[in-house]
C-alpha cells in the first residue's frame, strides 16, 4: 500500500504520457481560472479521450476551474528534462487536468502542491 495522494480520471486521455499509471507524478502548479479563460486548443488538449470507435471529449464545467499541472516524479528513467522544448520527450514527463472549482478542492491540492501523486483511471476508453 502506497501513500501518496490519488488523482483519478474516468478514462486514459490523449494528453497522458505513456504507462501514466506505471509512474508517480508531482503536483506541480495549480491555477484557479473562469473555464472562458482557457483556449480553446487547451480544452481540446485536456479533454480529448479515445472511446470505442472514434474521439469524445469530456464536457468541462462552466464558470470557475483549476487547472493543475503535474511533472513525472521519482524512478524516472528516460532523459530529464529533454535537451530541447521541442523533443517529444516532453510530452512523456507533463500533463495537466482541469477540475471544477470548490474551496475544498482548492485547499486541498494548494496544500499538495509539491507532492507526489500515483494516477488511477477508473474506466478504459
Amino acid at each position: 500500500m502506497t501513500s501518496e495522494p490519488v488523482i483519478r480520471f474516468s478514462h486514459r486521455y490523449l494528453k497522458f504520457p505513456p504507462k501514466v499509471e506505471e509512474n508517480t507524478y508531482i503536483l506541480s502548479d495549480m491555477h484557479v481560472c473562469d473555464r472562458a479563460e482557457l483556449w480553446p486548443s487547451f480544452v481540446d488538449y485536456d479533454t480529448i479521450y479515445f472511446a470505442g470507435n472514434g474521439y469524445r471529449r469530456y464536457p468541462l464545467p462552466r464558470g470557475k476551474v483549476i487547472v493543475l499541472g503535474f511533472v513525472r516524479g521519482p524512478g524516472v528513467r528516460e532523459e530529464y528534462p529533454p535537451r530541447k522544448i521541442t523533443d517529444d520527450k516532453w510530452m512523456r514527463v507533463l500533463f495537466t487536468t482541469v477540475r471544477r472549482w470548490t474551496e475544498w478542492k482548492e485547499k486541498y491540492y494548494r496544500s499538495h502542491l509539491g507532492d507526489v501523486f500515483r494516477v488511477e483511471i477508473t474506466k478504459e476508453g
